[in-house]
């Protein structure tokens, strides 16, 4: 059992980390540090650091390996168990910016493509899932850039900390992929309005600090200032008794929720994106442009129908399907229907174009296989979705008597 003291000193430590930038001090330092840090900050409070700054936390395969070891440590009881654990990001600029996809794409140029989607996203999802899963409370902490597989680790948790550095995005139509890691279902359960989501999820909207909030995303908004004493704070506070709801009255004492001011186009994108195939959306948007719908915003759908034109037509079919599945599916089958996507994707050629194009030579100019979503029919998109893989999320050693993950959270 740590000390009072030692404790004291723990809370030091988060005082003085949140200072200095992990870029900062791995300057420093000839000694490299993992690229998952883990600490425990206190006997019951338990801290992940995406460690990873100069490709902004993207997670690889490496990192779900470490973050898969530490679950397995509390359930063979080789640690003890915290109640509360932190997920973070170093360096200052990005919690996590994605899975490491460049990876992928340079694995499937030397032939290693099949075993290495295989153990990426195999790993990615039952990781992602066991983390809803677990006993401890996670508590996300989106001080940065938070994409791709940074979504996955923390979006599902109970508690999801915005500063005014956060920028959350799934971007994944603009490079020939879906919006996985559990995407189908918190998706299509933002604010009790899939229209949300689907607009989310299709056009890849980058949502900003406080936006979140108001979307539905985050549930508490936090100035980083404040972090340190929040930290301090859960640290002194937590117990092995100490409740969920009593986690989320410490974090409001730091919270401003208030967002009252912002407002989000609500009426244009009920219309819009309605829960309807991607051709419907597609002529919707263009009936309000041409402006053949009164009352709603036509600049808005100028932009968002030019924006989407350019994203993988596939892609842009398949989400909006996934999500419109997934607000009927609990989130195991969503975990085991994304494995098959992230497999159909990779045997269809769209996610690699779209990585090439995108994040390798940079081109900007990817060869899609449709010219526009026109071409893509709904038997094309139903393809995708025709069997699951097996992807194993019986793990009934990680789960809680009370499993924390709530649906509740996304409405």
């Amino acid at each position: 059992m740590l000390s009072k003291t030692s404790v004291h000193s723990k809370i030091l430590k988060l005082r003085s980390l949140a200072k200095a930038s992990a870029t900062a001090r791995a300057m420093s330092t000839s000694v490299a540090q993992p690229k998952v840090i883990t600490e425990y900050l206190s006997d019951e409070v338990f801290e992940f650091v995406m460690n990873n700054p100069r490709k902004h936390n993207a997670i690889d395969l490496d990192m779900y390996d470490m973050l898969w070891q530490q679950l397995r440590k509390w359930e063979n009881q080789e640690q003890p168990t915290p109640k509360v654990i932190f997920v973070k990001g170093a360096g200052g600029q990005a919690f996590a910016c994605g899975g490491d996809v460049v990876s992928i794409y340079e694995g499937s140029l030397v032939g290693q493509h099949a075993p290495i989607l295989t153990e990426f996203f195999y790993k990615e999802y039952i990781l992602d899932y066991a983390l809803t899963q677990m006993k401890p409370i996670q508590i996300s902490v989106w001080n940065g850039i938070v994409m791709g597989g940074g979504v996955g680790i923390s979006s599902l948790s109970p508690i999801r900390i915005a500063t005014e550095k956060t920028i959350y995005a799934m971007p994944e139509t603009a490079i020939g992929f879906f919006t996985d890691v559990g995407g189908s279902y918190f998706l299509s359960r933002l604010n009790n309005n899939i229209s949300l989501g689907l607009f989310l999820g299709i056009t890849g909207h980058r949502l900003k600090a406080k936006d979140l909030l108001k979307w539905g995303v985050a549930t508490n908004y936090v100035e980083t200032s404040n972090l340190p004493s929040l930290y301090e704070d859960v640290v002194k506070h937590t117990t092995q008794d100490t409740s969920l709801e009593q986690i989320k009255e410490i974090v409001d004492r730091y919270s401003d929720n208030d967002v009252s001011e912002l407002t989000i186009p609500e009426e244009t994108i009920n219309y819009c994106f309605a829960p309807k195939p991607i051709h419907t959306i597609v002529q919707r948007l263009t009936e309000v442009v041409q402006g053949e719908v009164e009352g709603l915003d036509s600049d808005f759908a100028s932009y968002w129908l030019e924006a989407i034109r350019k994203f993988s037509p596939i892609s842009c079919g398949v989400v909006t399907e996934q999500i419109l599945r997934g607000q009927h599916m609990n989130l195991e089958d969503v975990f085991k229907m994304e494995y098959s996507l992230a497999r159909r994707f990779a045997q269809h050629g769209e996610f690699f174009e779209g990585v090439r194009a995108l994040l390798v030579d940079k081109d900007q100019n990817p060869k899609w296989a449709h010219s526009c979503i026109e071409e893509v029919t709904q038997e094309e998109i139903d393809a995708f979705f025709e069997r699951y893989e097996d992807l194993p999320t019986d793990l009934p050693k990680l789960y809680r008597d009370d499993i924390q993950f709530n649906e509740s959270d996304f409405q």
